[in-house]
């Protein structure tokens, strides 16, 4: 699965955090201007210009400007904070009172300064009033200030943007209460907030109404387990009165005490879009029902990346990434079918009992897809929908409470009793995954208490059960089961198809493969042979980013393989898909291929393998075959045939020393096989870079080549698995060893990147 994880996981803007210590110098001079642009609105007011007419407003103020439009939020006039509204930008004096007189439909702009905030300002009924950093500025909360600094409420639109919060010494939160349309841009958050309070609240009361929040971060939001008696720091908060829609898009949030974004207890919807969250009490992402998901977003738990304050851990501290709830007495129940889509989570050293993705008794149906969770955790689940019961305040969610999960890829060593447990959930489906735990006695997957449900097309590596069913209603089909090494006792097996009622799954063994990682079959470890026909044709999705589909003829007889979902067959034809993700189909035939089409086939590999042997011959041009196909033996080292011929199809007993299939003499064995390198340098960089590549071999981790990881980001462990790197880089250097060919490489920052093939 590709990920493009915000314009930046690390820092989406490459910004730097502030040093500050919240001390301000209280003798900085006080601004000497003289005239009408130095009275402030209030006293402006009180001279005798009450009426706040465009023209009027423009004669008084000398420097305002007419009409101006943000993000299409239309506003009557334009004017400067200092020069036009007295606002002082030294820090030393409260803009409080500048900011409360603040006339309808005006866009108010900041040149460079610090703008300081100490009291609750509540705003209403402005029309469309918009606040903007048209310099360096900075909002400061006063020291010792907790409140919500501005509450703006019956009002049509609002535009925020540009702006740094300074809450080193004390809050600076905004409720925004508006009908129609909010657009908050580029924010950056420094100092850590203190332990009560909600940051921000861009809540919209019209149900066609769109809130938008856009490069927002905040990286030390508080102190992570303040939530003890419902404390700790909020970052984003919707309550009863969201309606319309709440966009997420590229924020960057971490450490909150009370949930980096509580935004399930609204009849809205919340959406989130390329984003990252790290180490959030509570949830990272609180959501629920219809119209609401969390997409192409990374959530990270890691112990180790925090420097906060450790307090109240023995408390209510529980960082899970995603929380589903859709149900409460005061304020009703959603409608079903909130989303978890192309997310990675990771969880390293989470010190709390927390599942990767949690959907509370009060939740109902979720569906995840194209997912990845890497889980090294003690203790809990990685996925859990909880049991149908009643808490206190959250009476449980009602019909539909099916748990949905396709394409999705759980690896871990966490110590965990099951990977996925599901309770009172009629409907559930698990599909095309993969769940791979070595530690512990971890069963699969546990479903009690549901009828209807399917699981098919998944592999589960473990070292106990791959199910357990208990008072359940579950269709197996294709369920393959695999004893970590270190704990095997026998050689597992593959659930042939059919439904159980009962404790445990059967191990029955079919004629299925044995093997499912990352979302496909792996050609060259399936067993047996499945047909009396000569050959094999096999597409192997390679990249991720578009569904594949291809339709293929042959000139003698044809059979649908045996992996993934066959593709049809109709006489001489056969027609199959895959994806968007990865995947793996097969054909096996007589004859010659006659024809080869379909869409995205750049993302697909396809080869041709002697069906009886089960050993690969060549491999082909999907985009050109079988025009252009010339016969040959496919170059790839792991690709040779039964008759040991190396890469440049030389026998054994011709290859010279440098010319092995393994790219060495015969005496080095395998140890030059990874002979071409690749390497990401972020050293000349301060932002972090993220990226992903595939090859066509095998590719580790050049550990003994890998420099400087002091950043933050290089202490994340980047992922290596088969033949995929998921990975950051910050101020270090990443380097991997590879055999074949880069058939895929995505990069987001400004990472140097080198590649040597090893020619």
């Amino acid at each position: 699965m590709a990920h493009k994880l915000g314009s930046d996981p690390g820092s989406p803007r490459g910004t730097t955090e502030s040093d500050s210590n919240g001390e301000r110098d209280a003798d900085r001079e006080e601004d000497s201007r003289s005239g009408p642009s130095n009275i402030g609105r209030r006293a402006y007011l009180k001279a005798g210009a009450a009426a706040a007419t465009a023209t009027a407003l423009g004669a008084g103020l000398g420097t305002a400007a007419a009409a101006a439009e943000r993000e299409g939020i239309a506003f009557e006039r334009v004017v400067d904070a200092v020069d036009d509204l007295g606002m002082d930008p030294t820090g030393s004096r409260s803009v409080t009172g500048q900011i409360a007189d603040v006339p309808a439909n005006t866009l108010v702009q900041f040149p460079d300064g610090d703008y300081l905030i100490d009291e609750r300002l509540d705003l209403a009924r402005l029309g469309n009033v918009g606040f903007e950093a048209v310099g360096d500025a900075t909002i400061v909360g006063a020291s010792g200030f907790t409140d919500t600094s501005w509450n703006v409420r019956d009002t049509a639109a609002v535009y925020y943007a540009g702006f740094t919060h300074d809450q080193s010494d004390g809050a600076v939160g905004h409720f925004w209460r508006v009908s129609d349309r909010i657009e908050i841009h580029d924010i950056d958050v420094v100092g850590r907030g203190g332990d009560w309070g909600v940051e921000m609240c861009p809540s919209i009361t019209d149900p066609h109404g769109v809130a938008r929040v856009v490069n927002y971060t905040n990286k030390k939001g508080s102190s992570w387990a303040s939530y003890g008696g419902s404390a700790g720091r909020m970052g984003f908060y919707l309550g009863p009165e969201h309606a319309g829609t709440a966009k997420f898009i590229d924020c960057d949030l971490r450490e909150y005490g009370n949930n980096a974004m509580y935004t399930s207890r609204c009849p809205g919807n919340v959406q989130v879009f390329d984003s990252y969250f790290e180490n959030n009490n509570v949830a990272s992402v609180r959501i629920g029902g219809e119209g609401s998901f969390v997409e192409n977003t990374r959530i990270v738990v890691s112990e180790d990346r925090y420097t906060g304050p450790r307090r109240d851990e023995d408390k209510a501290f529980n960082m899970r990434g995603v929380l589903l709830e859709e149900n409460h007495k005061n304020h009703g129940q959603k409608a079903a079918g909130a989303a978890v889509r192309g997310c990675e989570i990771v969880v390293e050293e989470n010190p709390t009992w927390a599942p990767a993705i949690m959907s509370w008794s009060n939740g109902r149906s979720i569906e995840v897809t194209d997912t990845t969770i890497a889980y090294e955790n003690t203790g809990g689940y990685v996925i859990c929908k909880e049991d149908y019961s009643n808490k206190a305040s959250h009476p449980p969610g009602e019909d539909p409470r099916w748990l949905r999960m396709d394409n999705v890829t759980i690896t871990g060593s966490g110590d965990v009793p099951v990977v996925v447990k599901v309770e009172d959930a009629d409907g559930t489906e698990i599909r095309n995954s993969s769940i791979h735990m070595t530690d512990n006695n971890a069963d699969g997957i546990y479903i009690a208490n549901s009828k209807d449900c399917v699981i098919a097309d998944t592999n589960v590596v473990v070292p106990g059960s791959a199910t357990d069913f208990e008072n359940a209603e579950v269709e197996t089909r294709n369920v393959t089961h695999e004893v970590p090494e270190e704990d095997s006792d026998d050689d597992g097996g593959t659930d042939d198809g059919g439904t159980d009622n009962g404790d445990t799954d059967d191990g029955d063994t079919d004629d299925g493969t044995d093997e499912n990682t990352d979302g496909g079959f792996t050609y060259d470890q399936a067993e047996g042979v499945h047909t009396d026909l000569p050959h094999e044709l096999v597409i192997e999705q390679v990249e991720s980013g578009a569904r594949v589909s291809y339709e293929l003829e042959v000139d003698g007889e044809l059979e649908a393989g045996e992996w993934e979902y066959p593709p049809t067959v109709d006489g001489t034809t056969a027609t199959g898909g895959m994806g968007p993700s990865y995947g793996l189909d097969n054909v096996y035939y007589d004859g010659e291929v006659t024809r080869f089409e379909g869409e995205n086939l750049d993302l697909v590999r396809v080869f041709i393998a002697d069906a009886q042997t089960r050993t690969i011959v060549r491999e082909v041009d999907p985009e050109s075959f079988p025009e252009d196909d010339d016969g040959e033996t496919v170059d790839d080292e792991d690709d040779t045939t039964e008759d040991d011929s190396t890469e440049d199809d030389t026998t054994e007993d011709d290859t010279t020393e440098d010319e092995t299939a393994d790219g060495g003499s015969e005496d080095d064995g395998d140890s030059t096989a990874l002979d071409s390198v690749i390497s990401f340098d972020g050293s000349r960089s301060e932002e972090v870079c993220s990226y992903r590549f595939s090859v066509t071999g095998e590719v580790v981790a050049d550990e003994e080549s890998d420099t400087g990881e002091t950043g933050d980001w290089d202490r994340i462990e980047d992922t290596v698995e088969d033949d995929t790197v998921v990975g950051v880089v910050h101020t270090g250097i990443d380097t991997y060893r590879f055999s074949g060919d880069l058939v895929d490489l995505e990069l987001r920052g400004s990472a140097e990147v080198t590649f040597d093939n090893g020619a």
